[in-house]
């Protein structure tokens, strides 16, 4: 019998493959490619947006709301376990995985065929009952992905998974109006999400190293539930997180505002999303390499906590003068008036920014428990969402309420890194959300003041400048008090 196949974790020796040149170069790779992947989404969404009425796009936004539910409930993170588990690269355990990932495939498309009169009525829109049921065809085709793209991220090398992210948005946006302009509603979202995922898991195979083949190893299985039930469970929170609102404008507005809502969440989201996929694509296996060298750990944590309060600043900024316009730009003049919607939203994604890195950290020592802790927390914005609709509050105070959401998420990821022995660290973290928050604060004032409105790319500047200074003034201010781990004195 012979010996298992097994791969130690990325090596603690600062080699070649993890030189500087080359995770600068792995991540501008993802950049490009998650950039580019999150653009050509927006494109077709907005491009949605001008060719389909406001209820048809509100009724896309249901079938989207439906997909991602069902999904999130039944992730259990098995692409993340390959890239960080010291044995991801064992062919059993990948095989194992793959067959976990079409067993989820097949368990969500029964349950998708099952609920779609339901989920039809909750959003208006009984007329979509076999668009919703299609989407199950979306969830078998992501069940077959092969996992060989996981496992050249280990070794940082990320061309396979970015061309898995760009080609099919590529060909999902070029479809976009042939595909409008034949079936003439919203079942176009359908056909092109199932054109979508086609695609992605056919280069997952083109681009694998290994033959495909499903497996059943005991010993990887559990492997895989102890680490992804936190974060299945967390699935709950996150339908509150990333759905809820959603669910309480589609129960207590019109489909015509469901669709303007989204569209404001589509347009602030997409930075977030951006940043959250490439740091974690980045920085998971880098912090998994040094778990044991706390000293580089606390300097790569602080760089990029740097690097993710300034991108997170200069976003709010851009957001809070130009959002209103680039709403009505992006997706036609449907969808004009909800400037107060956008800024509340993009607030609510900023403070998320600043988690990302953090997150990366606890999700490579594998206390996953900590996504579901914060995620929880996070939740609890739902029922502030729910009263305030309950009272007849706007579209934007409804929006407003996940900023408090993620101000308790925050708290609940600085205590994990101080319980988890990274006091300095969580130190520094809580010390520059501090800083955003004032900097932050600052800007709103500042453009309120100067009274610019909902305006044009110069005075996007003038708020990008006025956040570039503010951080500036407090990396300074953190050099002069001798601030722990703080990347200006590196």
């Amino acid at each position: 019998m012979s010996a298992p196949v097994t791969s130690a974790a990325p090596p603690t020796a600062r080699t070649d493959a993890w030189s500087r040149p080359r995770l600068a170069g792995q991540g501008a790779l993802l950049a490009l490619g998650a950039a580019g992947g999150q653009l050509m989404s927006f494109a077709r969404n907005a491009l949605l947006g001008h060719l389909l009425s406001r209820d048809d796009f509100g009724v896309a936004a249901g079938l989207a709301i439906t997909l991602q539910l069902l999904e999130m409930l039944s992730d259990v993170a098995v692409d993340r376990m390959i890239v960080r588990a010291p044995d991801g690269d064992d062919p059993r355990m990948q095989a194992t995985g793959q067959t976990l990932l079409v067993a989820r495939g097949v368990v969500v498309a029964l349950v998708l065929v099952a609920v779609a009169p339901f989920a039809a009525t909750y959003f208006g829109a009984p007329q979509a009952t076999l668009a919703f049921a299609m989407l199950g065809a979306v969830a078998l085709a992501r069940g077959a992905m092969h996992l060989d793209v996981r496992r050249a991220q280990r070794r940082l090398e990320n061309g396979p998974v970015v061309l898995m992210e760009t080609v099919p948005q590529a060909l999902a946006l070029a479809a976009t109006w042939p595909v409008v302009w034949l079936v003439g509603d919203f079942t176009a979202v359908v056909w092109l999400a199932i054109l979508q995922v086609v695609a992605a898991s056919a280069i997952s195979h083109l681009t694998a190293e290994r033959n495909y083949r499903l497996g059943w190893e005991v010993a990887s299985a559990r492997a895989f539930l102890v680490f992804g039930w936190p974060i299945l469970l967390s699935a709950l929170p996150l339908i509150a997180v990333f759905q809820g609102d959603r669910l309480v404008v589609a129960r207590n507005f019109d489909l015509g505002e469901l669709g303007a809502y989204s569209a404001a969440f589509m347009l602030t989201m997409v930075p977030s999303v951006l940043m959250a996929k490439v740091g974690l694509s980045l920085l998971l296996p880098v912090f998994a390499r040094d778990l044991d060298d706390r000293a580089r750990t606390a300097r790569t944590l602080a760089l990029w906590m740097e690097i993710s309060g300034a991108l997170a600043l200069a976003y709010l900024a851009a957001f809070w003068i130009a959002g209103g316009n680039l709403l009505r730009v992006s997706f036609g003049p449907n969808f004009a008036g909800y400037g107060p919607v956008v800024g509340a939203l993009a607030a609510m994604w900023a403070l998320r920014m600043l988690q990302v890195v953090p997150g990366a950290l606890l999700m490579a020592e594998g206390r996953t428990l900590a996504t579901l802790a914060a995620g929880t927390v996070r939740a609890g914005a739902i029922g502030l969402a729910i009263m305030v609709a309950a009272v007849g509050g706007s579209l934007e105070q409804v929006a407003a309420t996940g900023i408090a959401g993620e101000l308790a998420s925050m708290f609940v990821v600085h205590r994990w890194l101080a319980r988890g022995g990274h006091r300095v660290l969580a130190a520094a973290f809580a010390s520059r959300a501090a800083f955003f928050a004032c900097a932050a604060l600052a800007v709103v004032l500042t453009v309120e003041w100067l009274s610019l409105p909902q305006a044009d790319l110069a005075r996007v500047a003038i708020a990008g400048l006025v956040a570039l200074a503010m951080l500036a003034s407090v990396a300074a201010w953190l050099r002069w008090r001798g601030a722990p781990y703080s990347v200006v004195g590196a």
